[in-house]
């Protein structure tokens, strides 16, 4: 078995390598619908604004065994790198996880202090699933959990109603592809502290925002890759964003929406603007007529007033997620 850099120039490899992610997610999530062969390529070969991003593989005799992606921040945060961690079922318990975890440890750069492991499993099985054991036994412990949810869609749009609030002093407004230039600044300063505001555990994280330039060039890969981005905003008196809440709608109708940030700044808590503004999508959603089946958000176990947010609109629990760290 040779560990190596994914070779994103043979159209073979790449497609070993995709069938062996898909596998191995599918493992605990049999019902988990992959994002089409040419849009994951494409996410390798372009990979996000201010982030490096690049794949392991494990091969044998032509065979792609298992990858470890390295997703490295490059301008904010830059003692952390994610490890995403992909074995084919077929083999497994060969060592080859192990193998790909030191091969991606020893090719990280010394100022990569912080090394971050997530792993979704059965939400029942968070304190003795094999992938807790393969974690802890690779030197990594657990520094937050979260758990999955999933919200079947449509939702009823009466519920929305119901839900439905106008905090005073505030405006709230909702997009599709893109806010208006006037908002992208504010906007950009409060995703940036998603990781910052939110609990994450034992994870430290710096503010990283989003520059208009950067909210643009991320905007332009979604409409590429043929997804949606639906976004709504609370804005103040002197109409700055201050909380915000967005749903990527995927390419293909088959895979579940995905909820991505939902933030209020600090000092505008109080008001119930967190509700508003994921109300207000949902309500966006329904009328652009999506007809994925579902649509899933992910949050801190420690997050209780999201969560409580979440389940008030319907949201039920699907699988944990254990975020494992090391220190070195």
């Amino acid at each position: 078995m040779k560990i190596r850099r994914l070779d994103t120039t043979d159209p073979d490899e790449l497609k070993q390598w995709y069938a062996a992610c898909v596998a191995s997610t599918r493992v605990e999530q049999p019902t988990f619908v992959p994002k089409p062969f040419e849009e994951q390529v494409r996410q390798v070969l372009e990979p996000e604004l201010g982030a490096e991003r690049y794949d392991l593989v494990a091969v044998e005799d032509g065979a792609v065994l298992g990858a470890v992606m390295l997703y490295l921040p490059m301008e904010d945060n830059r003692e952390l790198v994610w490890l995403v961690v992909d074995v084919a079922p077929a083999h497994r318990r060969r060592g080859v996880g192990r193998a790909l975890v030191a091969a991606a440890e020893a090719d990280i750069s010394a100022e990569r202090r912080e090394l971050v492991v997530p792993a979704r499993l059965p939400a029942d099985r968070v304190e003795d699933h094999p992938y807790r054991r393969f974690g802890e036994a690779m030197g990594y412990a657990v520094a937050t959990v979260s758990t999955d949810r999933v919200l079947r869609w449509p939702v009823d749009g009466s519920l929305l109603d119901r839900l439905a609030v106008s905090p005073d002093g505030y405006r709230i407004e909702s997009f599709v592809d893109g806010v208006p230039q006037e908002y992208r600044a504010s906007l950009g300063v409060l995703k940036g502290l998603i990781d910052v505001d939110s609990p994450t555990g034992d994870i430290e994280w710096e503010a990283s925002p989003v520059s208009p330039e950067h909210y643009a060039e991320e905007l332009r890969r979604h409409v590429e890759a043929g997804r949606r981005l639906v976004e709504s905003v609370a804005l103040d008196g002197a109409g700055e964003v201050v909380a915000y809440s967005e749903i990527v709608v995927p390419s293909v109708p088959e895979r579940h929406l995905t909820q991505e940030g939902t933030l209020v700044r600090s000092d505008h808590r109080g008001h119930r603007l967190g509700l508003a503004v994921k109300v207000a999508n949902l309500q966006a959603l329904l009328d652009l007529g999506v007809t994925n089946p579902s649509i899933r958000t992910g949050n801190d176990d420690a997050n209780r007033h999201m969560i409580a947010i979440n389940e008030q609109l319907g949201f039920v629990p699907d699988v944990a997620e254990l975020i494992f760290a090391k220190r070195r």
